[in-house]
């Protein structure tokens, strides 16, 4: 039974068993997590999933040369919407990694993004954080970014940021990096931060999140890709003599 098949059937389920869960207020819904067992693909012998989601068809694509898998949706045969399911960058000395997953509701689908880093050499721990894209599914089949929450550390080149949050050694670390974390001590160190979150809300294309709501995001994502996380990540020993050294996970 190949990916895209039992991606299928995962829909069918999910799209059955919603009935039976509740609003938890006017923005949220509780979700049936997607789960790539092959105990769903046999609901594909006897129903399509067509009539629920409006001719959306769901297919990993795991034939690039980086061994990326990357989950894309098709309207009437054209892709409309990726989302990475999972992608890894690095060499001897660092590894870094994109984790994803999604939930599926009658009308919704909410994507979750997780990045992790680990390096010998305590040059290259970015990105790390998490992120929460939902989408709605309209009646026509089209599908509409709702909401998109993130909280992310990266870094990024000047052409970004203002230039004068950058230290003079650096073409790549911004200054207000570190003030996600604490307050900031005067304007010029607040102004940083500001550039910072506004500079990577427009690379993740979101809203950036603070306190319970950012607990609440990495709770939720966390949970969400509990398995992925463990299976890529769990390895990752921080200041292991002979692993991965500091690591970001």
């Amino acid at each position: 039974m190949t990916q895209s098949l039992i991606l299928l059937a995962i829909i069918l389920f999910c799209s059955c068993v919603q009935s039976n869960h509740c609003v938890n207020d006017s923005n949220e819904i509780n979700s049936v997590s997607t789960d790539s067992s092959l105990e769903m693909s046999k609901l594909l012998d006897t129903v399509s999933i067509k009539e629920f989601y409006n001719n959306l068809k769901f297919e990993i694509d795991s034939s690039n040369e980086d061994e990326s898998k990357i989950l894309n949706i098709y309207r009437n045969e054209k892709k409309i919407l990726s989302h990475i399911i999972y992608k890894s960058d690095g060499d001897c000395s660092s590894v870094n990694i994109e984790l994803g997953n999604y939930k599926l509701y009658e009308k919704s689908i909410i994507f979750y993004s997780y990045w992790a880093a680990t390096d010998r050499q305590n040059i290259a721990l970015y990105p790390f954080g998490f992120r929460k894209q939902i989408y709605k599914i309209e009646e026509t089949g089209k599908i509409s970014k709702q909401k998109t929450y993130l909280f992310i550390e990266d870094i990024f080149e000047k052409e970004v940021g203002k230039e004068i949050f950058y230290p003079d050694n650096s073409n790549w670390k911004h200054k207000g990096l570190e003030f996600i974390y604490k307050t900031p001590r005067n304007d010029l160190e607040r102004k940083a931060k500001e550039d910072y979150i506004k500079s990577i809300e427009k690379i993740y294309k979101g809203i950036f999140v603070f306190g319970k709501a950012k607990t609440a995001l990495e709770k939720e994502v966390r949970n969400t890709l509990s398995k992925e996380i463990k299976i890529n990540t769990d390895s990752w020993i921080e200041g292991e003599e002979y692993g991965y050294g500091i690591v970001k996970k």
